[in-house]
């Protein structure tokens, strides 16, 4: 025999097969002529009829909230712009974004949802909506926000599509505007000036017939829904049902059949039963009469609601407790639920509003400030979760401690540092009250290197028992001892130079010492480095240097010069000096706090911030000896 007689034979020999368990017999398994065999999916395009998918979206609530939900949550938090911009510029973007963008955005993909298809129209000032969008002809103030039309509100051509390479490929290349549209009426719209969303994908056959729209929510949730729906409204009317009484009547058939006074006289019975028990709660029978009360029960029926519920849910991508308000059952708080659902709308929103995103801040970018978007530009979409107060101050602990030690580092300058913290403030809540003039002065502060840097306000002392700055000054540059008494009537004490970016200061009480007079009579604890600018003169004489508190941050470009009152006379007496702050608010803060007596806010008459270069002018003039914040005649 041949071989290829032997091959023939073997196909021959082979048998047929079924995929998966079948019992003839017994007529089990799918072709067995049961029940389940006889089942089959047909199509039901509830997508193509506008006004049933209106009157669900109006009368059922939980279409709205399928719809709804996730068209609100890709939008809601909005995102966080990243580029060399002044952020007043950002704030600006972020404000346009909220005015003009996400309303339209968010319109745009809950119409999408319902119908299976919408558009957002940009509506820029005097341009052709036929022409192709051309970003940089925008100018300033031309972009006025969107318009959202469904699917129903346009026309689309599938015979002229996009050609060219991208996210548009295969898409209509025009959009014709109904004429009872309520904007642009049998406007001819192109392709790159419109936002798109889809519904649910279809394969390419189906989206054909759409006229390649996508499809509804609602018609893939549409037999669970009518289930859901077709229960809880059974089980509302069960509610009538639920307390059945019997009254069993000898002969009542012969009774009814009778009529005349005999079915009168049971009516009158039947009428005098439910007045007696409305109002006595007395049942009155015939001796030979059988009454009995049946409850009905409702045990099972939350569990088949709830397991409708939960496919439902799990149809539409929406949990139960953010798709019906409410906890899943069990241990179960949903949390593990939100956070899946939180992870799933931001795959939306990256696969999905991502590119239209970049394009609308090109246009906001150009409209709003009048500038080309900067290269570097780029963004992220804020997270859903609201983080909890100790979970922010966790955040903001973790942030300030990071951007800390990169600016003591050396990786990033004093502005940038403030720009990073006053940018988490959106999700902390913490550094809200950094300004841009506090940013510019900070500009061009060069970071601290690791000889210089002081640490912050919170480091205590060395091995010697002085702080930090005042043991450096003594290493590199030497201690001096001044027995003089000054006028004030103080103790005699030690004093330290100390070279603060070009100004020769001599310290006379470091941070944490006590600062007492002679006589015992006062002491204070002092919160920063005290001393004077050696050279100098003051309100008190030209030969009284001026004096200076001198805080943590060494390279701080701000000097904040308080008018010190004198508390008897409520006069301008002199004018303390605060160096190396962060802000006002810590400057006074220190000044106030190396005050015996606890007054130190009622001598400060007000509050004059310079940068340094400005103090340094200012002490080589003869200003100092009148106050900066209060006229004074001449």
């Amino acid at each position: 025999m041949s071989r290829k007689t032997i091959r023939n034979r073997g196909r021959g020999a082979g048998t047929k097969t079924h995929d998966g368990f079948t019992n003839f017999q017994a007529r089990v398994g799918l072709g067995a002529d049961n029940l389940a065999s006889q089942a089959n999916y047909s199509f039901n395009y509830v997508t193509r009829n506008r006004q049933q998918l209106e009157a669900m979206y109006r009368g059922s609530w939980l279409i709205g909230q399928a719809v709804d939900a996730p068209a609100e949550d890709m939008t809601r938090a909005g995102i966080d712009i990243q580029a060399q911009l002044p952020p007043a510029q950002i704030e600006l973007l972020q404000s346009a974004l909220m005015e003009k963008v996400w309303d339209g955005v968010a319109n745009t993909i809950r119409w999408s949802r319902l119908f299976g298809g919408a558009i957002g129209v940009f509506l820029i000032e005097n341009q052709s909506m036929a022409e192709p969008l051309r970003t940089d002809s925008i100018k300033k103030g031309q972009f006025k926000g969107m318009l959202v039309l469904d699917r129903w509100m346009v026309q689309v051509d599938v015979n002229d599509l996009v050609t060219d390479y991208g996210p548009h490929l295969g898409k209509p290349k025009f959009y014709d505007v109904v004429a009872d549209a309520p904007g642009l009426p049998r406007e001819k719209i192109h392709y790159s000036r419109v936002v798109r969303f889809e519904g649910l994908d279809l394969p390419y056959f189906q989206k054909l017939g759409e006229m390649l729209w996508g499809e509804s929510v609602v018609e893939r949730i549409y037999d669970r829904l009518v289930a859901f729906d077709s229960t809880t409204l059974g089980a509302a009317q069960l509610v009538y049902r639920a307390h059945l009484r019997t009254l069993k009547v000898k002969s009542l058939r012969e009774t009814v059949a009778m009529g005349g006074p005999a079915l009168n006289g049971l009516l009158k019975q039947m009428e005098m039963m439910r007045s007696m028990q409305s109002n006595e709660s007395i049942t009155l029978l015939d001796a030979e009469d059988e009454f009995s009360s049946e409850t009905y029960t409702f045990a099972g029926l939350s569990d088949v609601l709830m397991q409708m519920g939960e496919q439902i849910s799990g149809a539409v991508e929406v949990p139960l407790v953010r798709l019906f308000g409410q906890s899943p059952a069990g241990f179960s708080t949903g949390e593990t639920d939100l956070t899946n659902y939180y992870e799933s709308i931001r795959r939306k929103q990256d696969t999905r509003l991502r590119q239209p995103m970049g394009v609308i801040l090109d246009l906001l970018c150009r409209s709003e400030l009048g500038i080309d978007p900067p290269a570097d530009m780029t963004f992220t979409f804020r997270s859903l979760k609201v983080p909890n107060d100790k979970e922010k101050a966790d955040v903001a602990s973790g942030v300030t401690t990071a951007v800390q030690s990169a600016w003591e580092s050396g990786l990033v300058t004093q502005d940038v540092a403030l720009k990073e913290l006053r940018q988490s403030s959106r999700q902390t809540g913490i550094w809200t009250n950094i300004t841009d003039e506090d940013i510019t002065a900070a500009k061009g502060a060069p970071p601290p290197n690791a000889e210089q840097a002081m640490g912050s306000e919170e480091e205590g002392a060395g091995d010697a028992g002085q702080p930090v700055g005042i043991q450096e000054a003594q290493r590199h540059l030497g201690s001096i001892k001044d027995e003089a008494m000054p006028d004030d009537g103080e103790a005699p004490r030690s004093m330290t130079k100390l070279d603060y970016q070009g100004l020769p200061l001599v310290i006379e009480t470091g941070k944490g010492e006590v600062r007492k007079a002679r006589d015992g009579s006062w002491q204070a604890k002092m919160a920063a480095d005290y001393g004077y600018v050696e050279g100098t003169g003051s309100a008190e004489g030209p030969d009284e240097g001026m004096d200076v508190f001198v805080g943590p941050l060494r390279h701080s470009q701000r000097v904040y010069v308080i008018d010190q009152a004198n508390l008897s006379t409520g006069e301008f007496d002199e004018h303390k000096c605060m160096l190396g702050y962060f802000n006002q608010s810590s400057a006074t803060r220190d000044y106030c706090a190396s005050y015996h007596d606890g007054k130190g806010q009622d001598r400060i008459m007000g509050v004059k911030v310079m940068t340094l270069k400005q103090f340094k002018d200012w002490l080589k003039s003869d200003d100092w000896a009148k106050p900066l914040t209060i006229k004074t005649s001449e």
